[in-house]
């Protein structure tokens, strides 16, 4: 599956070590989204980010 072209930068800004939740905010405010919505998402997506490990950031 080819991913698209935020969640690749996404991916290799996680792979590097970065925090996955900031990672996603600043995501999408690079998609335009507006800080409060983006951090809603995050917020929303919790769950995901806590199943995440070593090698999972697709």
């Amino acid at each position: 599956m080819e991913l698209s072209s935020e969640a690749s930068v996404f991916k290799e800004l996680v792979r590097q070590g970065g925090d996955p939740r900031a990672t996603a905010v600043a995501t999408c405010l690079g998609l335009g989204i507006a800080r409060e919505e983006a951090e809603r998402r995050v917020r929303d997506a919790e769950p995901l980010f806590a199943d995440l490990g070593p090698e999972e950031e697709e």
